[in-house]
């Protein structure tokens, strides 16, 4: 029998101010989710801002560990190390690379993330909060973690849910394994109005596939 892979889910405390804000309304002290396909990684995949100075244009990224250094240092991290099937494992990393190619096709869902204090969420095509993207994840992975369907989840729920399958609590800095940006692009500055353009593009977007969807159901 083919040994056991495993899919690892990481949550982060990241020293940002929004950061600060999530876990504030939240009153939990992790605000970030990961995922990665290997015990010592070189990136994270998630959902988050793609530049540092542009906190409302966000996507799928690849996250390296300079992202958490500098003035983010100190992010603790609570990994989870959940097992899969090898094929399982092969099927995501295929899908986690050709999302990498096609990056710019996948949004932030910020309108979940406004919904999030009401324990709602906002299920929108090709976008994700940090946190769906990690349950979409794990629903696909033929994991024994018990998803249901298109429920809210919080980080404090998703930790909930994973405690069986906890791993280590570290930096995050000292849990991954390469110290150079490795394609994360977080560290390059936009000019301002490059940033307005950018936020306002995603809103358009956002609410152009949420119109769709609305659209959609009332003709089925």
């Amino acid at each position: 029998m083919p040994e056991l892979k495993y899919l690892y889910i990481i949550l982060t405390t990241t020293h940002s101010k929004m950061g600060g804000l999530i876990r504030a309304v939240t009153h939990y002290p992790y605000n970030h989710v990961s995922v990665a396909l290997e015990e010592k990684p070189a990136v994270l995949y998630s959902f988050a801002r793609h530049y540092e100075n542009a906190p409302f244009y966000g996507g799928f990224v690849r996250e390296s560990a300079l992202r958490y250094s500098g003035r983010y240092r100190g992010a603790e991290a609570l990994v989870f190390a959940v097992p899969i099937a090898p094929e399982r494992h092969a099927a995501l990393r295929e899908r986690l690379e050709e999302m990498t190619g096609q990056r710019e096709l996948y949004l932030y869902n910020m309108l979940s993330a406004l919904c999030a204090p009401l324990h709602r969420r906002v299920a929108l095509p090709e976008a994700y909060t940090c946190v769906e993207f990690a349950v979409d994840v794990l629903k696909n992975s033929g994991t024994s973690v018990p998803i249901e369907g298109n429920c809210f989840y919080s980080v404090e729920d998703l930790a909930r849910l994973l405690d069986p399958y906890r791993l280590c609590q570290l930096p995050v800095t000292a849990y991954m394994s390469s110290p150079d940006w490795a394609g994360d692009t977080f560290s390059q500055q936009t000019p301002t109005w490059t940033r307005v353009y950018l936020t306002a593009d995603t809103w358009r977007k956002l609410l152009s596939r949420l119109a769709h969807r609305l659209l959609s159901q009332t003709h089925t």
